[in-house]
């Protein structure tokens, strides 16, 4: 087991910095002229921790009306037929399955943090002097595109986008106060249609670091079977609940299913407004990772993995 360390504190003790810095320097307006090319449906994919850009990309696009999904780019290769638009996320701009859904389409986007350009249309979160993270999980990495799309929704409000995506990073990290018990090893994490960026972030990094096993359930599929895994596992696993704006079905679960539950974490937005607080959300997946990580003396930087299996599939680049 890799064992939380000085390399982590270093780490993550900059991610806000990294977070405030890419909203002052990156060059948006740019950016916001690629995505104002598309102007019809389109398909947003990502492949781990580029997995969650790419579902909030569809989702601010859906909310400034044009029809937008997330899938990935295996999934984009065998499965999605008659979309022309494609926004790739990659933060290093190289992912081989990605690379290999792009051709396939007539306007697509590579979304990256290169600072080698690109032959396609790129929406762009280098800038020079980035302070860039040497980590196995890289948190800023998921999260600057999404401060970039929160950006590009609030400009489209006439909305000072800079200031404001500034406010929200700040409240969010010297607000959020997590004093949990997470000694499980299975974290049940109930989702929805306003919350599931955050839940894939959730998802992916437990996956990556093994500071948990993760099980997703959306909200409603909950209703219909779902509840057994936590009735007959009763007091072992942990519930993190992310609640975004509050519904009937959510009151109701709150309700229901905390006994079955060792310990339940709730993660709130504090926002009526949906595209902003699933951002907020997301950074307080982040925050919640780093927490457990810190808890359970487990690296998020220095994971410890089978090098025989890792490298050798990282690299593939055969068929998909």
């Amino acid at each position: 087991m890799a064992h939380s360390s000085d390399t982590d504190t270093v780490t993550f003790g900059r991610l806000k910095k990294r977070l405030l810095d890419a909203n002052e320097h990156i060059d948006s307006e740019r950016n916001y002229e690629v995505l104002d090319t598309i102007n019809d449906v389109s398909v947003n994919i990502g492949s781990g921790g580029s997995y969650p850009p790419a579902i909030y990309s569809s989702k601010v696009l859906t909310a400034k009306g044009l029809p937008s999904f997330a899938t990935t780019p295996r999934e984009t290769l065998y499965n999605v037929k008659g979309v022309k638009n494609l926004i790739a996320y990659s933060w290093g701009g190289r992912n081989y399955a990605v690379r290999r859904a792009m051709i396939e389409f007539e306007n697509p986007i590579i979304a990256h943090a290169s600072e080698e350009k690109k032959f396609f249309p790129e929406i762009r979160f280098y800038y020079d002097g980035m302070d860039k993270e040497h980590s196995f999980i890289s948190e800023a990495d998921t999260l600057i595109p999404m401060g970039e799309l929160l950006k590009y929704y609030l400009h489209s409000k006439g909305i000072n986008e800079k200031e404001y995506l500034d406010n929200v990073i700040k409240e969010t990290f010297n607000n959020t106060i997590l004093n949990y018990d997470v000694d499980s090893h299975i974290f049940e994490i109930m989702t929805g249609d306003d919350t599931n960026t955050a839940a894939h972030i959730l998802e992916s990094t437990m996956s990556e670091s093994g500071i948990g096993i993760p099980i997703l359930h959306e909200k409603y599929d909950y209703c219909h079977g779902r509840s057994v895994t936590s009735s007959t596992n009763r007091g072992e696993h942990t519930l993190i609940y992310l609640l975004n704006k509050e519904k009937e079905l959510d009151r109701l679960l709150l309700e229901l299913i905390p006994h079955n539950y060792k310990n339940v974490i709730i993660l709130k937005s504090n926002t009526d407004e949906r595209i902003v607080g699933e951002y907020i959300l997301s950074l307080k997946a982040v925050l919640l990772c780093n927490y457990i990580s810190k808890i359970k003396s487990m690296s998020l930087s220095q994971v410890e993995y089978d090098p025989s299996v890792v490298k050798k599939l990282y690299r593939y680049e055969g068929e998909l």
